[in-house]
């Protein structure tokens, strides 16, 4: 690579984080799906109080290398299915080799971050409008949504919010303002 002054000079990239959605990071880490991204937790052991290991890199490398020494490197329909839930039950998507495994000084549970559409309007969503509508009711607080002057610029919820199934990223800016009105 040439530096500012014209000298070419040696360049040795790090990959130093990951920027990802929920399904890219499973699929990244070599994780299955609905198992933690950045540890070896499975699907049911995600909010458990004990500690499970990292997804680090030896982690993963090793139960790879002990995956594919069982199945011998074969390959066919069948073989593939049973590599799939043999996989799984190792904590292991059925990823044969992560494109960063000859890439140096990589560590899986720390290179991915969290994107904030997913994780912070997430928690938002799942996490701190129930909290609320426990603490106020939730007709109280559709009430106050519906109570709410209208605004140039801010979206209207004539029925509330309590009801509403599924949001849009729209949806979940707009509610975060109205609960900082509300407060």
């Amino acid at each position: 690579m040439a530096d500012s002054y014209g000298n070419t000079r040696n360049c040795f990239p790090l990959l130093a984080a990951y920027l990802a959605d929920y399904p890219e990071q499973v699929l990244v880490n070599i994780a299955p799906y609905n198992a933690s991204p950045v540890t070896m937790a499975a699907r049911d052991n995600t909010g458990a109080p004990e500690r499970y290991p990292n997804r680090t890199y030896t982690v993963v490398v090793r139960e790879l290398h002990t995956l594919q020494e069982e199945f011998g490197g074969e390959e066919s329909p069948e073989d593939t299915l049973k590599y799939h839930s043999v996989a799984t039950k190792r904590g292991l998507s059925a990823v044969r080799e992560p494109f960063w495994k000859h890439l140096p000084h990589v560590q899986p549970h720390i290179m991915v971050t969290p994107d904030v559409l997913h994780n912070a309007h997430g928690f938002f969503r799942h996490h701190m409008v129930p909290w609320i509508l426990e603490l106020v009711g939730k007709e109280e607080f559709d009430a106050r949504i519906r109570a709410m002057p209208r605004m140039i610029g801010l979206r209207a919820y004539p029925n509330g919010i309590s009801r509403l199934k599924q949001w849009t990223g729209r949806d979940a800016r707009e509610i975060q303002r109205y609960i900082l009105h509300l407060c």
